[in-house]
């Protein structure tokens, strides 16, 4: 057996290394026609850079095609060559032959989410700064926040936000520290519990500590209600770094939701995010396990079956992963897609009991 195992996942992987490129040619090429248009500044160096840091994206959502694509062209070498013969007259029953398939969906499975893990999302940073350079990133409606950043004023002053959201311009934990000019020894700090931004530079805080150093070590601690303070920032700047830190991997939404719960803030959206990513990671392993006994079945229009279910799959994780970010339903609805094709898959393979030949 261990020999058709070998056989099976050569087969597999053979196919999978033909088609996942092929697969990837053309959605960059797409991406060309697509991005062409609205590039406003055309360098080829930088386009070239951003088509390449696309790629980890792209083979996010190749992969678990891609898996099911090698797996029907595996089905039908068996077929057509009349190897399957060989197979059911060695006792070798579809159930276990099965799990070969199981296994190699697993393995894609794993190497997406490696992928997602540890090239994703540094790779999609470096594709929105070149692309950056082409096009002025438009903006959009999902949240934005820093949290645990330091950022420089200027050459003497430093402001540390706990938590900012960037859209409403509030947040909480606002540290804000001034240097002296020529010995560079602390003179002032300020501390806020929460605070909010009204135009550029006008903060108005809550819970204010202030704390003023004429004379190491004399200083003067005072504590307000509510404070008015003017501190320069540069807004704009900080929103492009935040896009360039937009949380891609499953660690990273999992730490800003965490966040995001810590200091009170809508963490829905990143929770939804963070489950379907997990849901989807495993897409190549899911739809192997779906797709496989309706291969075995003698059924005509069972091509046609596969694909609409490949399609409800990924329509059915992203429609719940949108109703999750809302609130309307559990952020790990997602999760929920997984496990019932899981569950019809086996238990679909447990009634095979004739293939097509």
């Amino acid at each position: 057996m261990k020999i058709l195992d070998r056989y099976i996942l050569k087969k597999l992987s053979l196919y999978l290394l033909i088609i996942t490129p092929t697969f990837v040619f053309i959605s960059l090429l797409i991406k060309v026609i697509e991005k062409l248009k609205n590039i406003k500044t055309f360098n080829l160096t930088d386009f070239f850079f951003y088509l390449l840091y696309t790629i980890p994206e792209n083979l996010y959502y190749i992969l678990p095609i891609a898996t099911v694509l090698s797996v029907i062209l595996v089905y039908r070498d068996l077929i057509q060559t009349k190897k399957i013969y060989a197979v059911l007259t060695s006792g070798i029953s579809i159930k276990r032959l099965s799990i070969t398939f199981f296994l190699f969906g697993l393995l894609v499975s794993l190497l997406n989410l490696a992928n997602l893990e540890f090239l994703m999302s540094p790779a999609n940073k470096k594709a929105v700064e070149f692309y950056e350079r082409l096009k002025k990133h438009s903006t959009s409606d999902e949240p934005l926040f820093v949290d645990h950043t330091w950022l420089k004023v200027d050459e003497r002053r430093f402001t540390y936000f706990g938590f900012l959201d960037l859209r409403k311009l509030r947040g909480k934990d606002l540290i804000f520290i001034q240097f002296d000019q020529k010995s560079f020894k602390p003179v002032f700090r300020l501390e806020a519990e929460d605070f909010s931004i009204k135009g550029d530079d006008k903060f108005l805080l809550e819970n204010v500590k202030i704390v003023s150093i004429r004379n190491f070590p004399e200083f003067d601690v005072k504590r307000l209600k509510k404070s008015i303070y003017v501190i320069d920032l540069d807004f704009d700047k900080l929103k492009k770094l935040v896009i360039l830190k937009k949380p891609i991997s499953l660690t990273e939404l999992f730490k800003k939701a965490m966040v995001a719960e810590r200091f009170g803030y809508p963490s829905a959206y990143f929770w939804s995010r963070f489950f379907s990513k997990l849901a989807t990671v495993f897409s190549p392993f899911v739809l192997v396990v779906l797709i496989l006994p309706l291969l075995w079945i003698n059924k005509k229009g069972k091509f046609v079956l596969i694909f609409v279910v490949i399609f409800a799959y990924w329509y059915l994780v992203s429609v719940l992963k949108a109703l999750a970010s809302s609130g309307s339903i559990p952020v790990f609805s997602p999760l929920i897609v997984d496990i019932l094709f899981l569950i019809v898959g086996l238990f679909l393979l447990r009634r095979v009991k004739f293939i097509e030949l």
